[in-house]
């Protein structure tokens, strides 16, 4: 049984090293803001004529229209302004952003459609774990991925503390590289802190 444990942690530990990877290093984006990582300004733009759907509310409307377009994505509702000249929106999803114009009494929609770079899709995977409205089954794997991935983990630490336990010829090396590495935080801290 035992064995099988450290076979099934180093697999658990193989499953969520993607995850892991694309996690710490947008975190690290989030913090210090990478150049290389900011967006580029890219735009297409572009009209297609539609019936306009009857308007209710705000994210009703935005999200008819989306689907109108055949375009997926959310529709954040701090990025919807409505004037006397009509309604404006974000479409957005990790791999583009709409900026959608809708005039008063046109049936013409414009658009400004921004492609995101590797890095920005990259980044954008941090915490997405949700369905992309409008989007296929398989645009929606990742966030089923993270999910397992974050299950995974959790089966990893305690099967990790579990081995560590049972091992007693380690447990002091185990020890020793733990106080560290908790000494090395506290410095860390510290230093932040002074």
């Amino acid at each position: 049984m035992h064995n099988k444990f450290i076979k099934w942690h180093l697999y658990a530990g193989l499953i969520c090293f993607p995850y892991f990877i694309i996690f710490g290093v947008s975190s690290l984006n989030f913090n210090h803001r990478f150049s290389f990582m900011q967006p580029l300004s890219k735009a297409i733009h572009w009209q297609k004529q539609i019936n306009t759907p009857p308007y209710q509310d705000d994210e009703q409307f935005a999200g008819a229209i989306r689907d109108s377009l055949q375009l997926m994505g959310w529709t954040p509702s701090w990025e919807i302004k409505k004037d006397s000249a009509g309604f404006q929106f974000m479409i957005t999803h990790p791999g583009k952003d709409y900026l959608i114009n809708v005039f008063n009494n046109e049936r013409v929609v414009r658009v400004e459609e921004t492609h995101k770079e590797f890095w920005n899709i990259f980044n954008s995977l941090h915490g997405f774990n949700e369905k992309i409205p409008g989007s296929t089954a398989f645009l929606n794997s990742w966030g089923i991925y993270s999910n397992v991935a974050v299950f995974v983990m959790l089966f990893s630490i305690i099967s990790g503390v579990y081995i560590f336990l049972k091992n007693k010829k380690e447990r002091k090396t185990g020890f020793i590289i733990l106080l560290d590495c908790l000494g090395f935080s506290l410095l860390l801290m510290l230093l932040a802190w002074l």
